[in-house]
């Protein structure tokens, strides 16, 4: 077993890490919470980056659609376009952010365990929440923003025009 976890403890009723050993509790939950901060901090750190490229992958993608045609396929002018996808990208930025609040909820039940030997029962109902309300809100988001709805227009679109090309 892993740092002597998962031993048979008669007073778990339910599948949970555990040992009889305070210090390997301790060790194996500082690991969890410590991988949850580094997923924090790696997502600001993304979202950061790709807010500063911005610009520059919409500008690819404007000429890639003006040397492939695709702007007389989808009937829009370069300027609107532009500014329509700028929007979209930056929405789709705030997908990270659920899992973000969702991971700091949990890094801060992980991190309990060091001062406390069971964690207060309200950061278990905490997390168990955001755990769950993470993959609704997920799944809201998804259905919701129009730019999954046109990456699958433009998808058709992008067919349609290699269809006419084989013809």
């Amino acid at each position: 077993m892993i740092f002597g976890m998962y031993e048979n403890i008669p007073s778990l009723k339910f599948c949970a890490m555990g040992s009889h050993n305070n210090l390997y509790n301790q060790i194996m939950y500082t690991m969890g919470g410590t991988i949850c901060l580094v997923t924090i901090v790696t997502s600001f750190v993304v979202t950061y980056l790709c807010h500063r490229s911005l610009n520059l992958c919409i500008q690819i993608q404007l000429e890639q659609f003006e040397t492939d045609g695709m702007y007389s396929a989808l009937g829009v002018l370069e300027c609107d376009y532009k500014e329509k996808q700028i929007k979209k990208v930056r929405r789709s930025f705030i997908y990270p952010l659920g899992t973000v609040v969702t991971l700091l909820v949990d890094m801060i039940f992980q991190y309990s365990w060091l001062f406390n030997d069971i964690p207060p029962v309200n950061l278990f109902v905490a997390r168990d929440v955001m755990n769950s309300l993470n993959g609704i809100v997920t799944l809201i988001c998804f259905s919701l923003d129009p730019a999954v709805w046109d990456s699958i227009l433009l998808a058709f679109v992008k067919l349609k025009l290699k269809l006419n090309k084989t013809k």
